[in-house]
């Protein structure tokens, strides 16, 4: 038996890395646990996995054997007493196969690797000298990281292994718990492994991510994220086809595995397929495997092709400046590289020789020789980089190109401002476009004859101006003006005149409130302007009644002969704050002194709740007394005993299960109803 196994390990020609920890371990709690265990529902049974966590706990595993013992926690919506859950109890002794029955699955390479590893003679010297000894450990390291490593590629390896059960005799409406601990027969304890598994849900297999592929030479290098992937998959497998939707091979007769040293985590894995030539197109798809032999659907297919490496740069062989606006290129590259290395050409322009370089061109063609920079600046620096999926080589020298500048910036257009009641000027305006700005020159004038007086005597990059004026004057206006104006000193002609009224600070008198009713169902507001003959409108302002702030829901001029107003837009369910605001021309208001309450038309939301507990958590329930409107959900808010409410979940039935909470600390919980209209209610707290 051990020459058989041993030669077929031999054949399979397997050179492992060292793979330290069982299937369920991680580095930093391998010391605190014995054994990890799994499970997984599937139509007929359920099957649980588990795995030592050292070469000791394999030892007494081998040793001692194993129990299984099963709970029946919940039979469909029943969680069981304890009484009935000890009745219920089921119990099966598991251990490794017998040596006669690893025979007809020989062939198997991982059952041979798992076989050698349990029953092969020892390769270490005797002795009780330092090196024999630690020899004889290391040898029990290696065979305990390659048994795990077979139980992990085949689960026929594994049950021989007597790492695995399934259980047959189950109810699809039960939810179990099954407990593994080593058979031990002396008083050493040994930790039990646990893992719950609910019989009527299948373990679904998660999706695989597309995989990215890059080209080399006669190569394609595939990765793909193994971020959310570590735990539900122990191998996988990539395969190939020459078309796009069918004929997909193994690329390897073995499954590809994950590795990262000890400690850390390795977010993507990676495969390179080597390929006979660099001019045949492949497709690539993958597969992930779990522990219990299970194998997902493919990921979506991703195309790669060899390609040579690139190894130099295109060269700029000349340019044109065409009409002064624009700058054709044109550069050299071999033609003896395959257009299958060269994905395209990327252009990079930069306006001196040590500012950042920015790419304002990126082709796909691989014979492209010439790129036409349609908005060039007036100094240029032009590089120019041939790229692939793989690499990208730039030159190391630049292209200088100059244009001549003889035109003048566009006017500014844009001018607003604003005189504060301190006498603070501002004025903006909109940016212009030239890339050769200089900035803008600020011109003012009191009166609207006369002369504008420059304001700016150095150009200002920034597109707002600030000045104090005085207030006490008997001129109520003053005009602005700005230029723009370039590097080369070409300015632009002045822009629109803006006129400004320098502020008055008397608000106008407060407006009245006279009644508001309802109309069809709407309040309808009426109300006696303001007297002051500089009003230049009324604002109807509304809040609801929990908000803090008004919202201007209507702006009514000084054409409206009837000051009255009908709020379409008010909901029947909500209570609202009405308000009358004045504004003369300087932008001064007043508010009316009253502020009137429009109250809801409709019942109140009133709401009846149930907590109780369970083996899960805790469960509300509630019934709807009264309701305004039709409800399409409620949202749960849950807060510790002195904290604030915090969003937990929401649901569209009458119940929410709380799952997630810690024995000993008390909870509060608080209900917001979401209406057919979107609209929601306050939040409703649940009575302890």
């Amino acid at each position: 038996m051990r020459t058989r196994f041993h030669q077929r390990c031999l054949d399979c020609g397997i050179f492992f890395t060292m793979l330290f920890g069982a299937l369920f371990a991680t580095s930093e709690d391998v010391a605190a646990q014995t054994l990890y265990a799994k499970s997984c529902v599937t139509d007929k049974n359920i099957i649980v996995r588990w795995a030592p966590a050292s070469a000791d706990a394999w030892n007494d595993l081998n040793k001692y054997g194993c129990v299984v013992e099963r709970y029946t926690i919940m039979q469909g919506e029943d969680i069981l007493s304890v009484e009935e859950i000890q009745r219920q109890k089921q119990t099966w002794r598991v251990t490794a196969s017998p040596l006669a029955d690893w025979e007809p699955y020989a062939d198997d390479k991982y059952v041979a690797i798992a076989a050698e590893c349990l029953f092969g003679e020892s390769q270490s010297p005797a002795g009780a000298n330092p090196f024999a000894v630690y020899q004889r450990h290391q040898e029990r390291t290696h065979r305990y990281s390659f048994a795990m490593y077979a139980a992990d590629m085949s689960p026929m390896a594994a049950r021989l292994l007597g790492l695995t059960y399934t259980d047959t005799s189950i109810d699809k409406t039960a939810k179990y718990l099954y407990k593994i601990f080593i058979d031990r027969t002396d008083s050493i304890a040994a930790d039990t492994a646990m893992t719950f598994a609910n019989a009527k849900v299948v373990t679904p297999l998660a999706n695989i991510p597309k995989p990215d592929a890059k080209s080399g030479n006669r190569a394609v290098r595939l990765s793909w994220d193994n971020t959310y992937l570590a735990d539900a998959y122990t191998s996988y497998i990539v395969e190939r086809s020459a078309m796009a939707d069918r004929g997909f091979e193994p690329l390897t007769e073995s499954n590809i595995i994950s590795t990262a040293p000890e400690g850390n985590i390795q977010n993507h894995v990676y495969f390179t397929d080597s390929l006979p030539d660099n001019n045949t197109l492949y497709y690539y798809r993958v597969r992930g495997v779990d522990c219990f032999g299970r194998m997902s659907d493919p990921s979506e297919v991703v195309a790669g092709q060899g390609a040579l490496p690139l190894a130099v740069p295109p060269t700029i062989t000349n340019y044109q400046v065409v009409g002064n606006r624009q700058v054709v290129i044109n550069w050299a590259f071999p033609d003896s590289v395959s257009a299958s290395s060269v994905t395209g050409f990327r252009v990079y322009r930069q306006s001196g020789p040590t500012k950042r370089p920015r790419m304002i061109y990126e082709g796909s063609d691989p014979h492209e020789r010439s790129y036409t920079d349609m908005l060039p600046d007036i100094t240029n620096y032009y590089k120019l980089s041939v790229y692939n999926t793989d690499k990208e080589v730039l030159t190391q020298q630049f292209t200088y190109v100059e244009l001549v500048d003889s035109i003048a910036p566009a006017i500014p257009v844009g001018l607003t401002g604003t005189i504060d009641t301190t006498g603070i000027v501002t004025v903006r305006w909109a940016p212009n476009t030239e890339r050769d700005l200089a900035g803008y020159r600020v011109y003012s004038l009191n009166r609207a004859e006369g002369e504008f007086v420059l304001q700016t005597p150095a150009v200002q990059r920034d597109t707002v101006f600030r000045q104090k004026i005085t207030l006490n004057t008997l001129t109520p206006m003053i005009y602005y003006q700005v230029r723009a104006v370039d590097v080369r000193d070409n300015t632009s002609g002045p822009s629109k005149t803006l006129a400004l009224a320098r502020p008055d600070t008397i608000p106008p008198v407060a407006p009245l409130f006279r009644t508001i009713s309802t109309e069809n169902g709407y309040p309808q507001l009426t109300w006696v302007p303001s007297s002051s003959v500089d009003v230049a409108r009324h604002e109807v302002l509304r809040r609801k009644k929990r908000d803090a702030d008004f919202e201007v829901l209507a702006v009514i001029d000084n054409s409206n002969t009837a000051p009255t107003y009908t709020d379409k837009t008010a909901l029947a369910t909500t209570d609202y704050y009405y308000a009358i605001r004045a504004t003369d021309h300087a932008g001064n208001c007043t508010l009316s002194s009253t502020i009137t309450v429009w109250a809801s038309q409709q019942p109140k939301l009133e709401m009846k709740f149930k907590r109780k507990k369970n083996l899960d958590g805790l469960t509300l329930e509630w019934t709807v007394a009264t309701t305004p409107q039709p409800i399409v959900r409620y949202i749960v808010y849950r807060a510790d005993e002195d904290g604030d409410f915090q969003p937990e979940g929401s649901t569209t039935e009458n119940r929410y299960d709380d799952t997630d909470i810690s024995t000993g600390k008390k909870y509060r919980y608080a209900i917001k109803v979401v209406y057919d209209d979107d609209s929601e209610s306050e939040l409703i707290k649940v009575d302890k």
